[in-house]
């Protein structure tokens, strides 16, 4: 009965090895497949984000670098304003009262400030906070409303507003 057992002992441990070795390696197969789809996944998505990051910037380099042209800058009314007296433009009057300071620089409104009242939306601003605003965008820095070439239009209303 020794001579059998040996034998039969032999061959179960033979397949047992062969068994495990064939288990290891087919996960060592799964495992580089999952490594090499996991990588293309990667190189994948990073194609993505760097076509659109570059999408993005040619996008907001359009739109900062126009800013506003210089003829429509010099259509926007310019005001000195005077926080113990009433001011000529009502517009300005209005947006002092509910606001005390420039949206941009956050600084207080004092006395002879030299402002910019924008006739689209009359917001009112710090000239020159402003002025930095419009070299790379052409709109409200609060409400997003575009400054065009038809400010000159609302410019009749502000000086209305400004004789009543």
């Amino acid at each position: 009965m020794n001579s059998y057992v040996t034998p039969l002992v032999i061959s179960i441990v033979g397949i047992v090895c062969s068994t495990v070795a064939m288990a290891v390696y087919l996960c060592i197969i799964l495992l580089r497949q999952v490594v090499r789809t996991h990588n293309a996944q990667r190189i994948l998505l990073r194609r993505v984000v760097r076509t659109h990051n570059a999408q993005r910037r040619d996008n907001t380099s359009c739109v900062k670098s126009e800013g506003i042209q210089q003829e429509i800058l010099n259509k926007i009314p310019v005001f000195s304003i005077s926080t113990t007296q009433t001011c000529s433009s009502s517009a300005i009057a209005i947006h002092l009262n509910q606001n005390i300071e420039c949206s941009i620089c956050l600084g207080q409104w004092e006395d002879e400030d030299v402002v910019r009242l924008l006739p689209s939306c009359n917001h009112v601003f710090h000239k020159s906070c402003i002025d930095a605003w419009f070299m790379h965008h052409a709109n409200c820095p609060v409400c997003r409303s575009p400054v065009t070439s038809d400010c000159e239009l609302a410019l009749p209303m502000a000086s209305q507003n400004a004789d009543a």
